[in-house]
């Protein structure tokens, strides 16, 4: 069976168009808005062929909304949990069922304006990954606060592959 993580990003979009930019101001807005070290986070399962590859299950506003994304995820900028043995499996069938839907931007904003409501049949990334899991109110879930999620299961081994 392959290993799951929960991937949490920490880095900082590089700069190299102007458009870069707006992903850098996003991704700092989300840190301060959910009061989290990481802007995102994908439920990464580890390619057994190719070392470094994971093919990451998320809804990503840069891509739209749910969606699987096969790529390296460097230590630099990643931080890696290791998830139960049936998480490769949980977020496989969850990514069957939400495939396409739309990246839910009024979820976020609820973070900080909590009379907003979410977008029905939408997901942002820290509520579809917790939705996966099977954790209960996805939708109050920021990536730091999965991340104390994860982290504080008795099982949970933390770190890199």
């Amino acid at each position: 069976m392959a290993k799951a993580y929960l991937a949490l990003y920490k880095g900082k979009a590089d700069i190299k168009r102007p458009r870069d930019i707006i992903k850098r101001i996003a991704d700092a807005a989300v840190r301060r808005a959910t009061k989290s070290r990481y802007s995102h986070c994908e439920i990464a399962v580890q390619d057994n062929q190719r070392a470094g590859v994971f093919s990451c299950y998320s809804s990503s506003a840069r891509d739209g909304g749910v969606r699987k994304k096969v790529m390296a995820l460097p230590p630099e900028r990643w931080d890696l949990i290791e998830l139960p043995p049936e998480a490769a499996e949980k977020a496989a069938r969850f990514y069957r069922i939400t495939d396409g839907c739309r990246y839910d931007f009024f979820g976020v904003l609820a973070f900080v304006l909590p009379f907003i409501k979410q977008g029905p049949g939408s997901w942002f990334c820290s509520e579809w990954c917790a939705r996966a899991l099977d954790y209960p109110r996805p939708c109050r879930h920021s990536p730091e606060s999965l991340y104390a999620t994860v982290s504080t299961r008795p099982s949970e081994k933390k770190g890199g592959i």
